[in-house]
């Protein structure tokens, strides 16, 4: 949940969140310091978490795809490496730019602040993974693989054991 931060600017505990946009996979809060006006956007941890759990599982994935059990030229190595270098580097930009405007102790989230639901997102799934912190965030896209290969295994375990490879063909 949003709270107090303390400004980059002016360096006085006095930026807080005004208003919160839902976007397609994690939530933008808006931040604006009372005494010198400085305005920010921050990301929750959860999302930049995520965002680094699909990266990296997508980096073995085109790994796996492009180059398998061979190993790559130099060229391609490296362009795979620098492609590879700025999914964390968004995502530890998103959590650096987070925590540099540090929280301020014993603060509450303000009761008064905007939400734009314009958009239809569900918004319950996003705030539930948002509370997890980072680690929840990176967690969740691997549970959620788990759970689809998983049911897409016991599906094909009783697709040959029971029905005799019939069942889908």
């Amino acid at each position: 949940m949003p709270t107090l931060r303390k400004c980059t600017q002016c360096g006085e505990p006095t930026l807080a969140p005004f208003a919160r946009k839902m976007e397609p996979y994690n939530s933008v809060y808006h931040y604006k310091c009372s005494n010198c006006q400085h305005e920010v956007e921050l990301v929750p941890p959860a999302s930049s978490g995520m965002q680094l759990s699909v990266g990296l599982m997508v980096a073995a994935a085109v790994w796996f795809i492009f180059f398998g059990d061979n190993m790559p030229k130099l060229s391609s190595l490296a362009i795979y490496l620098v492609v590879m270098a700025v999914v964390p580097g968004m995502a530890l930009y998103k959590l650096w730019k987070h925590y540099s405007y540090g929280v301020v102790d014993n603060s509450a989230s303000p009761a008064d602040m905007e939400v734009d639901d314009t958009k239809k997102i569900p918004k319950s799934p996003i705030v539930w993974v948002e509370k997890r912190g980072l680690l929840g965030g990176f967690l969740v896209p691997v549970l959620l693989v788990i759970v689809v290969l998983g049911a897409a295994a016991i599906l094909g375990y009783i697709n040959y054991t029971y029905f005799d490879d019939k069942l889908f063909s």
